[in-house]
């Protein structure tokens, strides 16, 4: 995986039907249930760590299902906790607002001839922005051991091997 990934990803088509596959992967986790935990809904499963080992950047993988012709298309969604994504994208945005606003304000003080200290500002929020990038790359290193077991497990089940992007 590349570290410049935020939310490894996968798609794959497997011939069989959606309730089968859904099965599948449902009766591998009773037969491993010490190695993962599933929360399920029809079309949508979502793989976790279990408790004892899980921490605080432990990875899911979502996957959901949709019919084709061919089969049934499989996507894959890797990432942290949803309260955890939550924080980063809220903080993301929160810089985004914090920019604009700042930018549109000195900007204004600009075309009245005025001083804009508040361009200052800038720096720090692109900054603090690389930051929490940083921080969520540290995490994401921290889980991708979880994150390779749970795609050895997803291969194993499905039995064919997946490409992330």
């Amino acid at each position: 995986m590349s570290s410049f990934r935020i939310r490894p990803q996968f798609k794959v088509i497997i011939n069989k039907s959606k309730e089968d596959i859904e099965n599948k992967i449902k009766d591998h986790i009773q037969k491993k249930s010490t190695k993962f935990i599933a929360q399920q809904i029809p079309g949508f499963i979502i793989l976790k760590i279990p408790e004892p080992e899980r921490h605080f950047w432990s990875p899911e993988l979502s996957l959901t299902f949709e019919k084709k012709e061919n089969g049934t298309l499989i996507k894959g969604l890797y990432g942290p906790k949803p309260s955890i994504w939550s924080f980063f994208s809220f903080s993301y945005i929160g810089l985004a607002v914090f920019t604009f606003f700042a930018f549109i304000f000195g900007s204004v003080q600009l075309s009245l001839d005025q001083e804009a200290p508040i361009f200052w500002s800038l720096s720090i929020f692109v900054s603090i922005a690389l930051g929490i990038y940083l921080i969520a790359q540290f995490g994401q290193k921290v889980g991708v051991e979880q994150t390779f077991r749970l795609h050895h497990f997803f291969e194993e089940t499905v039995g064919k091997k997946v490409h992330i992007n």
